[in-house]
């Protein structure tokens, strides 16, 4: 799918990296709210939140645009003044339209059949491209995507600036020193815009479908389980390579476990484990790699999270007052 650059008026700012429809599964029984938990200095704040406030952050998707200054008789010419926008398109053509919206009958299906059998090939395809997407476009796999984009292209400046001449008067030493820094500042955006418009190319790779539309599916139904299952910020866990054995899974309902692997033996290990062990050994998981966020329908897993959940890695500050447009940083 091509993603078309707009730059327009500031719309769609909350970007949710946790989808609303996935997530409204977890409200309480008796209320349109689930529980959140983070942690503030030196405590588990823990508090009941609509699936539609909480998993976003604002502009994260969006691709950071350096635009002329515009004044009301247009484009000032006379300055060399540039104004930053965000264009949203990823968020709402790709990640809105492509894959949160047409999986939610996915979902629907799922969730009351508990069971494959009813969906299509083209419903089986988007699950597929919903479950990349599940594992990709999180913070700490997007900043390691933006770190490696930018690691290249100041590779590549580098390289062009070393076969420059050296400065050798002051002001070419000063000059040459202003140079550098706003070339980092420009490669850091640069790799930033670069990592988010490769996530359509990655969660639609041919060879990354292919491997886990044809691994073997299982949902594990937790009715008898103690605990309900518990959902982090980075819900889809993964183990192994996809070119060799892998496992991974993502709750789908308090009491409904998704599983996929390309060694079924690991899916009979499961189904006979006890159902209070299995959901507190997911449940680890998702804490363990969850980012920030982890939620809940009820507070039987607190003391898991409270062992469990790690300070956060990157910045959730809420967008300045200041500035609407202010991009979310890691």
């Amino acid at each position: 799918m091509r993603i078309v650059a707009l730059v327009k008026k500031q719309t769609h700012v909350a970007h949710h990296i946790v989808a609303r429809a996935y997530l409204a599964a977890w409200h309480k029984p008796d209320s349109s709210q689930l529980i959140e938990y983070s942690w503030l200095p030196n405590k588990l704040n823990s508090k009941s939140v609509g699936a539609g406030s909480t998993g976003f952050l604002p502009n994260f998707y969006s691709l950071e645009l350096s635009v002329p200054h515009k004044t009301q008789d247009g484009i000032d010419r006379n300055k060399a003044a540039y104004e930053e926008v965000f264009d949203n398109s990823l968020e709402v053509q790709f990640f809105t339209k492509f894959i949160d919206d047409p999986v939610g009958v996915v979902f629907k299906l799922l969730r009351e059949k508990k069971s494959f059998e009813h969906l299509t090939l083209e419903q089986k395809m988007l699950w597929t491209r919903w479950l990349i997407a599940q594992w990709v476009r999180v913070p700490n796999i997007l900043h390691r995507l933006s770190e490696r984009a930018t690691e290249d292209f100041i590779k590549a400046q580098v390289d062009k600036i070393s076969q420059q001449p050296a400065p050798q008067t002051e002001y070419e030493k000063h000059a040459s020193a202003v140079n550098a820094q706003a070339v980092l500042d420009s490669m850091k955006q640069i790799g930033r815009n670069t990592a988010r418009q490769a996530l359509p190319t990655v969660i639609q790779s041919e060879q990354l479908t292919k491997t886990i539309f044809d691994s073997s599916w299982c949902l594990i139904e937790l009715a008898d389980s103690e605990i309900s299952l518990v959902v982090g910020d980075h819900p889809l866990h993964v183990e192994g390579a996809l070119n060799d054995i892998f496992f991974m899974s993502i709750p789908l309902l308090p009491r409904l476990l998704f599983c996929a692997t390309n060694e079924p033996k690991i899916l009979s290990v499961l189904r006979n484990e006890s159902q209070t062990t299995l959901v507190r050994r997911m449940n680890i998981e998702s804490i363990s790699h969850a980012n920030k966020f982890v939620w809940a329908c009820d507070d039987n897993s607190e003391n898991l999270i409270c062992n469990y959940l790690k300070p956060p890695t990157w910045n959730m500050n809420k967008k300045s007052k200041k500035n609407n447009n202010q991009i979310q940083t890691f």
